[in-house]
């Protein structure tokens, strides 16, 4: 999946820090999901420049996931 747009972009560095700020799951937390799956996450952005998010999941993870077969 990719989302993007071409707003004001954001300074990566800083996305875990917005996180504890508003206390949601942040993308941090989804980073570490799709990686723990066996996928990958890539985020594409910069200050004035908008942004891409990139999430790429396999059809089957390599984990069994709790509660789910």
């Amino acid at each position: 999946m990719m989302v993007s747009d071409n707003g004001v972009g954001f300074d990566i560095s800083q996305t875990g820090q917005i996180s504890k700020q508003t206390g949601g799951f942040g993308l941090i937390s989804i980073q570490e999901r799709i990686k723990y799956i066996g996928g990958h996450f890539e985020i594409k952005t910069g200050k004035g420049r908008g942004a891409c998010i990139t999430l790429v999941a396999p059809a089957k993870s390599k984990k069994k996931l709790r509660g789910v077969t």
